[in-house]
């Protein structure tokens, strides 16, 4: 085993033990149209693997339920078609709104994400989710060069995500961990009044 193998490992388990203690990031899932529940299950485990190696807990919340979580840092709409609109390019297998504060953020494209493989495959769906939420968490539409954000996947990225080894980069997986520390620390902020110096390093406006 090389010492760079084994330092993924350790760096894979250290982000794993952040995101078992951080507030978590919860998806409120709903289906349109004939979507077999368990391909979308396995794809949403998948995703939440994908964002637990990069240091952030996601949580599905079950439909019909209330499940209470401690302190959600952020909730997202996640809206998983049968087919495809119309005006989305046949290449498009899912799509985000990352600017938006509420409502449906995220589209998944079930017939689009099925048809990428010989036989339908979630872990194909869990990238797709992973890089769509990916997006929101980023708060842009811009992409990376490398890992699960990048514009498009070639057969070594797809190679790489059988074996559930492809990643967010290090800059965007710090990123959006930033992103989520300052909506907690926005939170905080209002809780506590509104009182900028109880949160020295996070602005806060309780007018926002």
């Amino acid at each position: 085993m090389s010492l760079s193998f084994l330092t993924g490992i350790l760096v894979v388990l250290a982000m794993d033990a952040e995101a078992s203690g951080m507030d978590p990031v919860i998806l409120n899932v709903k289906v349109e149209g004939n979507v077999p529940a368990s391909f979308l299950n396995a794809g949403i485990m998948e995703a939440v693997g994908i964002f637990r190696k990069a240091g952030i807990r996601i949580i599905r919340r079950a439909s019909g339920r209330r499940e209470e979580f401690a302190e959600p840092v952020e909730n997202i709409e996640v809206r998983v078609v049968e087919t495809a609109p119309r005006d989305k390019r046949p290449a498009v297998l899912a799509s985000s709104l990352p600017y938006a504060k509420s409502g449906v953020r995220v589209f998944v494209y079930y017939e689009r994400v099925a048809g990428v493989t010989p036989m339908p495959n979630p872990i194909v769906l869990g990238y797709a989710l992973a890089h769509e939420i990916g997006h929101v968490l980023l708060r842009m539409d811009t992409h990376s060069d490398e890992g699960v954000m990048k514009a498009r996947w070639n057969t070594s990225d797809f190679s790489w995500m059988q074996a559930h080894m492809l990643r967010f980069s290090d800059d965007d997986a710090e990123m959006m961990r930033r992103n989520l520390g300052h909506l907690k620390g926005a939170a905080d902020c209002l809780q506590s009044g509104g009182r900028p110096d109880d949160m020295p390093h996070r602005p806060c406006d309780k007018s926002q």
